[in-house]
This record gives structure tokens, sequence and C-alpha cells, in this order.
């Protein structure tokens, strides 16, 4: 590159006689209008990727916002709909746990009043065990006695053991059970004064007795004859009553069991159910703890995601006024370069440059002298073979070889060109400097320009790169949501079907039912029909004729039945049949009053069941309703996600192909600018040192002292 500018820059200084000035600035000022339109065009590209940029970052926050936002409202819902549910949760586990509480007070409570009665039939069947020995005992002891002639044969043991038992029964009296209250106040005053005064009773018998020996036909009962037989009636009482209290504890033994089977079953079914309770309050409290983390990360990105998009959207704004002033500069630039030139290359211009070209080269000529006059002709000669020497030294000892072979031509046309060819050298020697000074800033802005947009290359391959990612992630997301909203509409329509298909086997049970039912209410009419016939049939010729019994005329009798007794029909003589016909009369009439009984019952069941089948009924038409509608929201709701999830995926699209295109645009700028990198600070020391040597030589060639 060098070589060759120099090769320009001799035929440059050839040409200088016939060249106008004019023509040269003319030619700048189209370099220059040139390298202002590149650098337009090179702005204008960057620019549009810039607003391009602009329009997809913040199309994609203004739709991050969005989605933030629904997701708030979603969330909200759902916190909403969670602490009603747990709050409903909370409701029913305290109430389990005050039922909980009151199913074991109630098994507590009967538990101790179980206890209590069954304390209370221990010390009644003690005391009845005990008096029933006593009584036992009374009897035994009284029975050899049967007689009032037993009293006189009576031994002192005997008697001993009369008045023992006579203590014994004290007892008895003080608990009479109330089965002995039919026994008369005579029999029971007898046994009390027995009973307070055992030896009065005993004299007083055995004086009876000795009346009843010498008086053999009296008429005498003995007393102790009626005191047996009270105390056989007591005995029997007593004994009765320890039955029926033996009885009585059975059935409360029994339903004590079997209302504590009950109580432990409906335990059992509220710690089922409030541990079920417990496990969904958690669940859904934890769901809940989630989905408010979820919020709150959700607010506190819109929040950073608002602040960004208006600050975005700011500097967007201030480059695309930024962009505008450049633009207008820049026309305002062109149009006066373009100006320029038109006045410059008019004709009438082009006719006034020439006429003063010769003038402009004396007075050029002459103010080169002016400047070199200070100098003699020998010096200059002198000076002159020094500078040309000097160039050939350089050029020998550059280690350049463009620089090297530019000052060994500068060196050559200085030779052949005589003292005048040297000022046209030094003059090369300064525009060869000024072209490589120039080259350096090329490289600078070349080096800066490449940093730029390479920093810019990355920072864009990364912005993308993420953004496929996330939405990668999001379609991810979106699917599995989808899945799940699939798999629930799914279950909603199975669920449906199994609810009508339900509802059709109910209404052919229920249609059975009702026909079975009809056809029973017929039969049983029927049967009451044949049954009423059957009673009148039976009945007519008791009510037409008479009957004897023993010869006497008896009155009509009209006989009816009583539900829960037979009436007694044991008649003799002639009209016995009646009485072997009543029995049957009273069962027909019973089984009358059974069936129709049971047609009401009958009746009062399938109005009942009509009841239940309708409320069934409707409760599944309502159940297949709500899942319909269920459905249809579930649907549309996979309706929206998946018309989401196709702008995710043509977004993602977009994304991918710009970010193809900015590794394309890297591989680019990495052919631009790898140089750069391996090139620059080498080109930059060998400019450095082509630059010294052409200073060297310059310095020469102006005359001044030899370095060397």
């Amino acid at each position: 590159m060098q070589f060759t500018r120099a090769l320009v820059v001799l035929a440059s200084l050839q040409l200088c006689s016939a060249q106008s000035p004019v023509t040269a600035v003319v030619k700048l000022l189209t370099e220059l209008e040139a390298r202002i339109q590149g650098d337009g065009k090179v702005e204008q590209q960057s620019y549009d990727k810039t607003a391009c940029w602009c329009e997809e970052t913040l199309a994609r926050k203004a739709q991050d916002i969005a989605d933030a936002k629904a997701k708030i409202i979603e969330m909200q819902t759902l916190i909403e709909k969670l602490e009603g549910e747990v709050a409903t949760h909370g409701a029913e586990i305290a109430q389990l746990k005050k039922d909980i509480a009151a199913n074991l007070a109630a098994q507590k409570e009967a538990t101790e009043m179980r206890e209590k009665q069954s304390a209370e039939y221990t010390a009644t069947k003690t005391e009845a065990e005990q008096c029933l020995g006593a009584l036992e005992a009374a009897i035994t002891v009284l029975t050899p006695a049967g007689t009032g002639a037993g009293f006189l044969s009576m031994s002192n043991l005997q008697e001993a053991k009369v008045m023992t038992v006579g203590a014994g029964l004290r007892n008895v009296l003080a608990h009479l059970p109330l089965s002995a209250m039919s026994i008369s106040e005579a029999d029971l005053q007898a046994v009390q004064m027995f009973v307070e005064h055992p030896k009065n009773f005993i004299a007083l018998q055995k004086t009876s007795a000795l009346q009843v020996a010498n008086n053999p036909a009296g008429d005498y009962a003995p007393q102790s004859t009626q005191i047996q037989g009270v105390l056989k009636g007591l005995y029997d009482s007593f004994a009765s009553s320890l039955e029926k209290a033996n009885g009585e504890e059975s059935d409360q033994q029994k339903a004590f069991e079997a209302l504590m089977a009950t109580k432990q079953s409906e335990l059992e079914t509220l710690q089922a159910t409030l541990e079920k309770h417990e496990t969904d309050h958690a669940e859904k409290s934890k769901t809940l703890a989630e989905s408010k983390q979820i919020r709150e990360d959700t607010e506190a990105q819109l929040k950073a995601d608002t602040i960004f998009f208006q600050d975005t959207k700011d500097a967007c704004k201030a480059l695309a006024v930024d962009w505008a002033t450049r633009s207008r500069l820049r026309t305002e630039e062109l149009q006066g370069i373009a100006k320029g030139l038109e006045i410059l290359n008019s004709p009438e211009a082009q006719a006034i440059f020439a006429k003063s070209a010769s003038t402009l080269l004396q007075i050029g000529s002459s103010n080169l002298v002016a400047v070199n006059s200070h100098s003699s002709s020998a010096a200059r000669a002198a000076l002159g073979r020094s500078g040309i020497a000097r160039l050939h030294s350089l050029a020998s000892h550059m280690k350049s070889p463009l620089v090297s072979m530019a000052l060994s031509a500068l060196a050559m046309e200085a030779e052949t060109g005589g003292n005048k060819a040297f000022d046209k050298v030094i003059v090369q020697i300064t525009a060869m400097i000024a072209d490589l000074r120039a080259e350096e800033q090329d490289d600078i802005a070349h080096r800066d320009r490449c940093e730029k947009q390479q920093g810019k290359n990355a920072n864009d391959i990364s912005d993308l790169d993420y953004a496929v990612t996330k939405t990668k992630d999001e379609i991810s997301r979106m699917e599995t949501k989808a899945s799940e909203l699939q798999a629930s509409i799914d279950t909603l329509i199975a669920g449906i079907k199994e609810t009508e298909s339900e509802m059709a086997t109910l209404l052919k049970l229920r249609n059975k039912a009702v026909e079975e039912f009809r056809e029973a209410v017929d039969q049983d009419t029927q049967a009451v029909e044949l049954l009423t016939k059957a009673l009148a049939a039976l009945t007519a010729y008791y009510k037409k004729n008479t009957f004897l019994i023993q010869g006497k005329q008896e009155p009509e009798v009209e006989y009816t039945v009583d539900k829960d007794k037979m009436p007694d029909a044991g008649f003799s003589g002639s009209a016995s049949r009646k009485g072997d016909s009543a029995p049957i009369i009273g069962m027909i009439e019973a089984i009358k009053v059974d069936i129709e009984n049971e047609m009401k019952t009958t009746k009062a069941d399938d109005a009942a069941a009509q009841v239940e089948y309708e409320t069934q009924r409707g409760a599944m038409r309502d159940s297949v309703k709500a899942d319909r509608e269920t459905q249809v929201a579930t649907e549309t709701q996979l309706a929206e996600l998946q018309a989401t999830m196709q702008d995710k995926a043509d977004f993602q699209g977009r994304r991918e192909a710009d970010l193809n295109a900015q590794k394309d645009m890297e591989v680019t700028l990495g052919d631009d600018c790898s140089w750069v990198q391996t090139h620059f600070d080498s080109r930059r020391d060998a400019r450095k040192t082509e630059i010294q040597g052409l200073e060297e030589a310059k310095s020469y060639l102006a005359g001044s002292e030899d370095p060397l």
C-alpha cells in the first residue's frame, strides 16, 4: 500500500505543472461527499438495527408486563380461593374437634351411667339373693312345724333357728319388691309380728297346738302355715324381681354395647374426616404460601420490567430525535458540498481557474525561492548531494521494504531532477508522512468501530439467546399446563358419561320399582277384596242364627278381633263350631289389616323412593351441568393457552432468525476485524518506524545536520 502511494505521489509531481489547485479541491470535495454518504449508509444500518431492537424489546417487555399482570390476577384469584378454602377447612376442623369431644363425652357419660346401673343392679341382685336366702331358710325352718302339734315337739335348737330366721326376715321386709304388693295387709302383719316377736309367735303356736291336741275336731288353722304361705309368696316375688332385674340388666348391657359401637363408629368417621380436613388444610396452606410468593415475585418482576420498559422507551425516543438531527445536519452538509461542487465545476469557474493557474505557480515558485534564499547555490548543491546519499542510506537501513522502495524512488528522483526536484521530494515525503498518519487514524477508527460493533453484536447474541431460551421454557411450562387442562377435560368428559350412565341405570331401576309397586298394590287390593268377601261369608251365618249353650238361648254376639290378642273362643256344646271359626276369622281380619297396613307402608315407601329418586336425579343433573360448564371453561382456557403457545412459538422463530443473523454478523465482523487483534500493534510500530525514517530524510533534505 505504501509503495503504491509513493508511485501515486511521484505521478502527481510529474503532473503538477498541468493540474489546477481547484481540481484538487474538487477532488477532495468529491471524496468528502463520498465519505459522508458512506458514513450515512453505515449509520443508517446501525440506526435501523437499533430501532429494530427498540421495537422488538419494547414489544417483548410489553408482552412480559401483560403476562405478569395476568399472572398476578390469576394468583390473586387463586389466593382468594385458597384463603376461603383454608378458612372453611379451619372451621370444619374446629367443628369436628368439638364433635369428637362431644362424642367422647357422650361415651364417657354413657359408660358412667352404665357403671352406675351395673352397680345398682349388683346391689339389687345382692339384696335379692340375700332376701331369697333368708326366705328359703325361714321356709325350711318353719316347714317341720307345719302343724300346731309340731311346735309342741320343737327342741331348743329349733326354737333358736326360728328366732334367727325371724331376725333375718327384717331385711326382707325392708326391701319388699313391687310384685309383693299383691299380698294382703293381714298376711304382712302376721309376718311382721313374727319378725318382731318370734318368742311370742312360738309361745302362741304352742298354745294353739295344745288346743288342737285337746280338740282334734276343731277348725283351728295354725298361724305358721299362713306365714309359710306368705313367705313363699314373698320368695316368688323376690325371685321374679331378680329375674326381671337380670333381664333388664341384659337389655341395658346390650343397649350400652350397641350405643358404644355406634359412638365408636361415629368417632372413627369423625377422626377420619378430621384427618382429611387437616391434610387438605396443610396442603392448601402450603399452596397458598407458594402462590403468595409467586405473586410477590411476579409483582417485583413487573415493577422491574415497567421501569426497564419506560427507560428503554425514553432512550429509543432520544435516539430517534438524535438520528433525525444527525440526518438533517448530514443532508445540509451534503447540500452544501453539492452546491460547492456545482460552483467549482461550472464552465465559468473552470475558465477562471485555468487563467489563474499560471499566476499561482509563479507565486508559489517565488515563495519557494524566498524561503530558500538564505542558502547559496553551492551550499544547496552540497546539501542536496548529502541528502540524496542520506536517502539511499535510509532506504538501505529501512526494515520496511515499502518505505525502502519509496525512499529509493525519491533519491533517484532527486538525482535525475537536480535541485529543483529536491523540493518536490520534500513535499512528497511530507505527503507520505501525512498519508501514514491518516492511515493510522483509519486503523484506530477501524479498531474502535470493530470493538463497538463486536461488543454490540455479543450483547445482541446474548439477549437473543436468553429470549429464545426463556421462550422455550415458557412454551414447555405452557405445554405442561395444556396437558393438565386436557387431562382435566378428559376427566370431566368421562365423569359426565359416567353420571349420565348412572342416571340411565337409576331411571331403569326406578321404572322397575314402580312397576313392581303397582303390581304389588294391585295384588294386595285383590287380596283385601277376597278377604273381605271371605269374612262376609264366614260371619253371615252367625249374624243370622243363634246358638245354645246347655239348652239356654244366648244373645247374638258380634265378634271382633284384637290386633294384639286372639279372642277366647273356648265354647262347648252345640255351638262349638263358632268357637273353632273365631280364631280363623280373627286371623283373616288380622291378615286383612296387615295387608292394608302393608299397602299404606308400600305407598309411603314408594312416595319416599320417588322423592329420593328425583333428588338424586336432580343432583346428578346439576353435577352434569356443572361439569359441562367447567369443561367449556377449561376448553376455552386451553384454546387461549394454545393460541398463546403459538404466539410464543412464532416469537421464538423470529428471535432464532435474528440470532442466526447476529451470528452471521459475528462471522462477518470476525473476518473484517480479525486483523485488529493480530496486526494492529505491529502495523502501528512499523508505521511509526516509517514516519521516523521519513522525518530523518526530510530533515536532511531540508538542510539539518547529519544525525549520523
